[in-house]
């Protein structure tokens, strides 16, 4: 495992890692989360006006705002509860955009501003708090390939879905459906994190 930096003595641990129920649900998690703000992006291209997509696309720069304005509070919380802050404003941004009113869509760019502030940065910190400091850079790698995988796939899927007739509203639903699943994942992994709080 020189190819990774990883000591001979560590390859158990990062085996023990890589099939830790954690990880799976982490990996669940992180798709999950992918697959939604990928079709958000979709969905900011085919039911918002200009007007709107540039309001989505100054929420999202100052996003970092939000980020920086919680990140005292959160960080005290722990990885947890950040990914309950996140899933909360995701549904949150999919029930409001749903509506399709103009007050309504303009309330889901905020939520989903909010969202973008902590997408992804939980996962990681979720890493280093539960498994092992001399693998974590290598397993968040193999979440950045699978997010990368992600993310070029899912548009492509998107699209094809609507040009064989399915409904923008259809496939929305199926997305807030993917936010219930990630939620129960989450049960669950909050569930083991508490019981097992570091894989080692």
């Amino acid at each position: 495992m020189s190819l990774f930096d990883i000591e001979v003595d560590k390859v158990g641990v990062l085996k023990k890692s890589v099939f830790s129920l954690h990880f799976l649900m982490v990996h669940i998690i992180f798709i999950i989360v992918m697959i939604t703000a990928s079709f958000y992006m979709t969905i900011s291209n085919r039911m918002m006006t200009e007007e709107q997509r540039n309001y989505l696309a100054i929420g999202m720069g100052a996003s970092v705002i939000v980020c920086l304005a919680l990140a005292s509070f959160l960080d005290r919380m722990g990885s947890m509860y950040i990914m309950w802050f996140e899933t909360l404003f995701l549904l949150l941004s999919y029930m409001t955009i749903a509506f399709g009113h103009k007050c309504t869509t303009i309330i889901s760019i905020i939520l989903y501003s909010i969202f973008t502030s902590h997408l992804n940065g939980q996962v990681w910190l979720f890493v280093v708090e539960t498994f092992d400091s001399s693998i974590s850079t290598l397993l968040m790698g193999l979440l950045n390939l699978l997010a990368g995988i992600v993310m070029i796939t899912a548009p492509k899927i998107y699209d094809s879905l609507l040009s064989k007739g399915y409904s923008m509203d259809g496939i929305m639903i199926f997305m807030i459906g993917l936010v219930a699943v990630k939620t129960g994942v989450l049960v669950v992994l909050h569930l083991c994190k508490l019981k097992w709080n570091k894989i080692e």
